[in-house]
């Protein structure tokens, strides 16, 4: 009877123990993919920062484009 209790008790023990493991690896695993998003988030926030920066320039550029188009139009009616 000793022996049978002495095996429960090893394998409550692993089951512990195992149990232990599969929280573990659970936690690394969420930390590691937490990294990774954040990551990935950052490198998609770069990229649309650049792209904003490229919109911003081409929208100052247009926009100064047609305020000399509108000076240029009316000193040509100022002319007349």
């Amino acid at each position: 009877m000793l022996a049978v209790s002495s095996g429960a008790t090893l394998l409550g023990v692993a089951a512990v123990i195992s149990a232990l493991g599969g929280f573990a690896s659970t936690m690394m695993a969420l930390r590691t993919s937490r990294h990774e998003e954040k990551a990935s988030g950052l490198e998609q926030l770069s990229a649309r920062e650049e792209e904003l920066a490229k919109c911003r320039a081409t929208s100052e550029q247009l926009a100064k484009e047609l305020h000399d188009r509108k000076m240029a139009a009316a000193g040509a009616g100022d002319e007349s």
